[in-house]
């Protein structure tokens, strides 16, 4: 298939519990990779490692034209998830992942390293409380003390730190210089009625940003590549896209999925 596209896959599980997942999907990852998902204690936390497992291989196994079963996956030293290139035809191809109470997020792209950042938003958190030297630079500081209030306030914390997130995970570095980041030298922002242009200062990198009320996430990838694809999948349509990945032709939906 034509992968030139970066592509960004949004899946919402609420709700979806073990049970709803068919036993000879679940089976299908290797014992390793179960034995990983059913440790976590809470249900909602085994439905999200399987999910992410998974679907990040039916993806990959599409867009590489590979059996799900013959792709190997890896972590870097700090946390970056990759696959292994002797067992892909496109031994290019990068992925990254990340989840936020309920919500799933793939990012693929045909080539370059890429990072994204989901995260849901919590009514009770009051960001004031994290606006530390610790996590954010003092232009960073600055852009959230100009907020109109405390929904504004919680606007800009989110976006802040998605793509401080984001940033971080496409170069490959752990979470622990967060602090030493400092978004605006890579981006301008320009607050809007309601949400944010983001212009990235980097000419090698794409920034891509979806900010509502219920989430922000940040994207960043290679600005040589073709505009970003994204899809956005309900509970509903989640499950079933679950529940199909026993069908045997199941990667030819994908793929055309995939295509823009």
């Amino acid at each position: 298939m034509d992968i030139g596209h970066p592509a960004n896959f949004l899946f919402a599980l609420d709700g979806i519990v073990l049970s709803d997942i068919p036993t000879c999907v679940l089976d299908s990852l290797p014992r390793i990779e179960s034995e990983y998902c059913r440790a976590f204690s809470r249900e909602s936390d085994q439905v999200m490692a399987f999910c992410s497992r998974l679907l990040r291989r039916a993806l990959i196994s599409a867009a590489t034209i590979t059996e799900k079963q013959e792709l190997v996956f890896g972590n870097t030293p700090t946390g970056r998830p990759y696959v292994d290139s002797d067992c892909s035809p496109f031994p290019d191809l990068e992925f990254n992942i990340s989840h936020s109470n309920g919500l799933l997020d793939v990012l693929l792209v045909p080539e370059g390293a890429c990072g994204v950042d989901i995260e849901v938003h919590d009514d009770q958190m009051v960001p004031a409380d994290l606006m530390t030297a610790a996590h954010f630079s003092d232009k960073e500081l600055g852009f959230m003390s100009q907020a109109q209030g405390e929904h504004d306030l919680k606007r800009r914390f989110y976006l802040v730190w998605t793509l401080k997130e984001a940033l971080l995970k496409h170069r490959g570095d752990g979470l622990a210089g967060i602090g030493e980041l400092d978004i605006f030298d890579v981006v301008n922002v320009s607050p809007q009625r309601h949400t944010f242009d983001v212009l990235g200062l980097d000419p090698e990198l794409e920034f891509y940003v979806d900010l509502n009320e219920r989430y922000s996430l940040a994207c960043v990838y290679s600005k040589r590549l073709m505009p970003l694809n994204s899809r956005f999948y309900s509970p509903e349509q989640s499950l079933d896209f679950i529940k199909d990945l026993e069908r045997r032709d199941k990667p030819n939906t994908i793929t055309r999925m995939m295509l823009p």
